[in-house]
């Protein structure tokens, strides 16, 4: 469809089943209207008025019971309903909800929450792959549920989502501009979470050698540079090299920022993190349309070159960074030591 590109700008409605007999009568001038598939997999008069409003209306597929963030696989079922439904409507887009519902053939009639961890994105990467390649076409993912939090989830929100859009592109990257195999495609975001496993256990022990302004400078440099490479390669094993370097270079850049942050002179620890994290947070909102129209106008690659520019801006920022408490001791140290010869040389 050539049509949809017209409609980023525009806001459409959700359409319930009551509403269908008066927007046919009516025709408001509505853009598109959004519907979920799951009311519709099983034909009958409910397919036949959803026909009814498409040859009149753009329509918008918004799901709920794929079950992205399942620990087991994706119910085939499902999604092939899902599949033909769409080959049907022809939809100006696919979106699901980024949560889970089914365990072990168990079908919950919730939308739950997931644990921000590195086993929870790799099984969400995966299924996000499964699913696009089954419809042939990208989707969109609504923001996780959160009902409720869970104890352990070492990974914040606005991270675990950026993470999860490096693997996702970076799969897009490999299958679409390399021609590689779904199966090779996912080898990126492999190489991408391992190397940004082992940055994090070397984190703490590489700041306390190096110092955050400079582990920094490294990290941003890394991802950068890591990205470029991949951009650039034109081969897949130096492309997963990139992003393995990537990997490296993400890994500490979050945890490197809270930490100065509360260490802003002259700023109270709770201002200041509460001020990176609502940066974070519009960098979040900001950068997937940002690189979506990039794309658009200029390609995948070029797109991508952006998040290079950034990495490079934070690795030429770095010196801004406070440094760190261990840094400060030994100077403080040198201080009261030089004032303790000064008094005692003026006694004697």
């Amino acid at each position: 469809m050539t049509w949809h590109r017209g409609l980023r700008s525009r806001t459409g409605i959700g359409l319930r089943a009551p509403h269908v007999g008066e927007l046919l009568a009516t025709r408001p001038a509505v853009p598109w209207l959004e519907v979920h598939p799951e009311n519709y997999l099983g034909g009958g008069a409910a397919l036949a008025s959803l026909e009814a409003v498409r040859r009149e209306y753009p329509i918008a597929l918004h799901g709920v019971g794929l079950s992205l963030g399942t620990a087991g696989e994706i119910d085939r079922g499902h999604l092939t309903r899902v599949k033909t439904l769409a080959e049907r409507i022809e939809p100006c887009l696919v979106s699901e909800h980024l949560s889970w519902s089914t365990a072990a053939c168990v079908y919950l009639n919730h939308l739950l929450p997931l644990p921000y961890t590195e086993e929870t994105l790799a099984a969400v990467a995966g299924h996000v792959l499964e699913v696009q390649d089954a419809l042939g076409r990208r989707i969109l993912i609504e923001n996780p549920s959160s009902y409720l939090r869970f104890r352990y989830s070492p990974i914040p929100e606005p991270e675990f989502l950026a993470e999860g859009a490096v693997g996702d592109w970076s799969a897009v990257y490999l299958r679409d501009s390399l021609g590689t195999t779904p199966a090779g495609a996912a080898t990126g975001f492999a190489a991408f979470s391992l190397a940004m496993a082992v940055g994090r256990l070397a984190g703490d022990h590489l700041a306390q050698r190096m110092g955050a302004a400079r582990l920094l400078r490294l990290s941003g440099a890394l991802a950068g540079g890591g990205l470029a490479l991949s951009l650039l390669a034109g081969h897949t094993a130096v492309a997963l090299l990139g992003f393995g370097l990537a990997g490296l270079g993400v890994a500490n850049l979050i945890p490197i920022l809270f930490s100065a942050a509360g260490r802003t002179p002259g700023i109270q620890a709770g201002t200041a993190l509460a001020a990176v994290s609502t940066t974070g947070y519009f960098g979040f909102l900001a950068s997937p349309p940002l690189i979506g129209f990039a794309a658009e106008a200029a390609g995948l690659p070029a797109a991508l070159a952006i998040v290079c520019v950034a990495c490079g801006l934070v690795a030429a920022g770095a010196a801004i960074i406070p440094p760190n408490r261990a840094t400060l001791a030994p100077e403080l140290h040198l201080t009261i030591d030089a004032i303790t010869l000064t008094t005692e040389g003026s006694h004697a």
